[in-house]
């Protein structure tokens, strides 16, 4: 309504009335009001609409887009190279005795660890980089720089010995031959050798990924249908799209001695793997777990160490 009133009042009643104004004061009048609502338009786009019109509870649950590190921007290697030797500890002020080498669903489980091992003064340093798999050798055709980051956080790693645990995680969406024959073998000889140096690895598989942003798209349902329907898929489609590469982790984990984390726990409780549980969205979009979600993450990454041990 008050971009229609707007528009009456700046374009339409200028052109009714050609007394009133100039043609060029007409024509700037004009551009004004289109550029006006092209600003108004976008920044509503942007923000996944109005939230004031929005009930609470579907606006609580839209709110989940956002609910990703704050450290995001600074610490995650998007658009720009982050020397190892620059890249962000999270926790205490100490030196890091954990690193996180992941593509961006590292990204908020390292400021969730970061927040934990704060409590028992210890930190962690993120090692991110978007569409990277923490793989030796190989970098995909959109980021030509990965193989390049990933040989350099090896190193780093290798030449650090204070930095004990690695946790490492990947988005895998389905079996592919690109992460059967290439991704998954660099991955071994990474955490082979990581492995022989002495230090504790922890493998983080894959989590589920599903369809639609989900804060969106449970907002809606809250919004139209006054409740949600947290539900995805049964756990044994998750199963069917990684036969392969769950086996090579599950032969990984075993042959290496690994420490496996499996965030089906989390996700896919009772055989259903959901997108809302215990008061929270699990994800900020389609596959990302919200910080929220990668908490209970980060929990279950520290209970698993002990109990395997180095």
């Amino acid at each position: 309504m008050p971009l229609s009133i707007f528009s009456w009042w700046a374009i339409e009643r200028p052109f009714r009335n050609r007394q009133f104004l100039s043609r060029v004061t007409v024509l700037a009048t004009t551009v004004l009001a289109i550029f006006i609502v092209l600003v108004v338009s976008g920044t509503t786009i942007l923000t996944g609409g109005l939230p004031q019109r929005l009930p609470p509870e579907a606006a609580r649950l839209a709110a989940f887009a956002n609910d990703i590190s704050p450290k995001r921007d600074a610490c995650h290697e998007l658009n720009r190279p982050i020397d190892p030797a620059e890249a962000c500890v999270l926790g205490a002020d100490v030196p890091p005795s954990m690193a996180v080498w992941a593509d961006s669903h590292g990204v908020e489980l390292s400021y969730a660890l970061g927040e934990q091992l704060a409590k028992s003064g210890q930190s962690v340093i993120e090692f991110t980089s978007s569409a990277c798999s923490p793989s030796l050798h190989y970098s995909p055709p959109y980021r030509l720089n990965c193989a390049q980051h990933n040989a350099d956080v090896f190193t780093y790693l290798l030449a650090h010995s204070a930095i004990k645990t690695i946790v490492i995680a990947s988005l895998v969406q389905q079996d592919d031959p690109v992460e059967l024959t290439q991704i998954l073998p660099g991955l071994d000889e990474a955490v082979s050798a990581l492995r022989q140096a002495g230090r504790t690895v922890v493998l983080l598989y894959p989590v589920p990924t599903v369809d639609g942003i989900v804060p969106v798209k449970l907002a809606r349902q809250q919004w139209r249908e006054g409740k949600i329907d947290p539900e995805s898929y049964p756990l044994t489609t998750y199963q069917q799209r990684l036969p392969g590469t769950l086996a090579a982790l599950d032969n990984m984990v075993a042959a290496r001695k690994l420490v496996a984390v499996r965030p089906t726990g989390l996700y896919c409780p009772n055989g259903t793997c959901l997108t809302y549980r215990d008061g929270i969205v699990l994800y900020f979009d389609f596959h990302h777990p919200t910080l929220s979600a990668a908490r209970l993450l980060a929990a279950d990454v520290l209970a698993a160490i002990p109990k395997t041990g180095g």
